[in-house]
């Protein structure tokens, strides 16, 4: 979530966060009503607004604690039709080394309806709720370094439909497609049960670590364990740039 941000038309739209238990939230965009919400025993709310109607007039989602001085205001908010663009080196090729890129970078600029968010790096061994990255609307300063492929096919897509598109670049160049999958992918897949396994080890040893350390006093040992994933270690990419 974040200023600028692309909610999806036509489909329910999930606010979530953290709060203490029993915490009461409501959400609410732009002249909308408000929906409500309570955290749960572990401090997790979630929200559900819409569906919504694609709108070129940006608004502003608002998430408050009802009983509470809790204010979170983002602004610049459209809605319209959101897009993952993920993949290797040939998705993560910037725009200002493509044919044609020069002059898209210079027109950036006349499609504000077109919002880029580009998912930091990362891995991790279980599934994340939070992502590193920010929303930008078009322009030459924020799609220069952006994917290519996905600039082009997003611009296309709001020229012809005129509707606000968000684009989620996710890539990492040179990775295997094992990083990508969702263990469950790997589960239901029986020719794919020695990744499946590799996994469930990788998920028991790390658990076996972090007892340890909880018990030691102590998070030096899970550090270390994180330290050692690789990015081309199964669900490692999807567990943080996906998930």
């Amino acid at each position: 979530f974040g200023n600028n941000m692309v909610l999806q038309r036509c489909l329910a739209v999930r606010v979530y966060g953290r709060a203490p238990a029993g915490t009461e939230v409501a959400v609410q965009f732009a002249d909308k009503p408000e929906e409500h919400g309570v955290s749960d025993s572990h401090g997790r709310w979630l929200v559900r607004l819409g569906p919504l109607d694609a709108t070129t007039e940006a608004g502003a989602l608002t998430v408050r604690t009802v009983h509470g001085p809790h204010v979170l205001r983002y602004t610049n908010v459209a809605v319209g039709d959101v897009w993952i663009c993920a993949g290797q080196s040939n998705m993560e090729f910037m725009l200002k080394n493509a044919t044609g890129g020069d002059l898209a970078i210079q027109e950036a600029s006349a499609f504000p309806m077109i919002r880029c968010f580009h998912v930091e790096h990362g891995t991790a061994m279980v599934e994340q709720e939070d992502v590193g990255g920010s929303w930008h609307v078009s322009c030459a300063a924020t799609v220069k370094t952006f994917t290519a492929v996905g600039y082009f096919f997003g611009r296309k897509l709001n020229q012809e439909g005129d509707i606000p598109i968000g684009l989620i670049a996710t890539h990492w160049g040179g990775t295997r497609i094992e990083p990508w999958i969702p263990l469950d992918g790997f589960r239901c897949t029986p020719e794919l049960k020695a990744c499946t396994a590799r996994v469930d080890a990788c998920l028991a040893a790390a658990a076996a670590i972090e007892t340890a350390s909880a018990f030691a006093g102590t998070s030096d040992l899970v550090q270390t364990e994180v330290a050692s994933l690789s990015y081309q270690d199964e669900t490692a990419l999807y567990n943080v740039m996906v998930a």
